[in-house]
């Protein structure tokens, strides 16, 4: 029980950090643009096409929870927040992934329910579809 309880903090502490960062384009802007290299403030404004005055907000912002430090007149990720950005875009590419798979299902489906075959995976004889109403209209399970 105690270990279910360090995973249910380990979730409520991730999911608040990916909601954060997500939840601000210009957050999002700037992170993906240090992520490619550190930059100064006056390149962020231009690479992001971000105001001075929110590029600055959201750099404070940013290095007050220790996802960003300055050096000089750069900022630079942190570590963590390196290795954050990598599991974020790896995460992207499984739902892009999942989603092309899913998409080539219900496409197959579509297909073989529009020429009259029926589907006769084992999965098919025992439910309906999944999402009838990606199904066009006319078209019957």
């Amino acid at each position: 029980m105690v270990e279910n309880n360090n995973y249910l903090k380990n979730y409520e502490s991730i999911s608040k950090e990916v909601k954060y960062l997500t939840n601000s384009l210009s957050r999002l802007k700037i992170l993906a643009t240090l992520y490619e290299c550190p930059k100064t403030m006056k390149e962020l404004t231009e690479e992001t096409g971000l105001s001075y005055s929110s590029v600055s907000s959201t750099m404070h912002n940013l290095e007050l929870k220790d996802f960003v430090y300055r050096e000089s007149s750069k900022y630079y990720l942190s570590n963590s927040m390196k290795l954050e950005i990598e599991n974020l875009l790896e995460l992207n590419e499984i739902i892009d992934v999942i989603s092309k798979f899913f998409n080539m299902i219900v496409q197959k489906y579509a297909a073989d329910t529009a020429q009259g075959n029926q589907c006769k995976t084992t999965i098919c004889q025992h439910r309906p579809p999944p999402f009838p109403h990606l199904l066009t209209a006319g078209q019957n399970y």
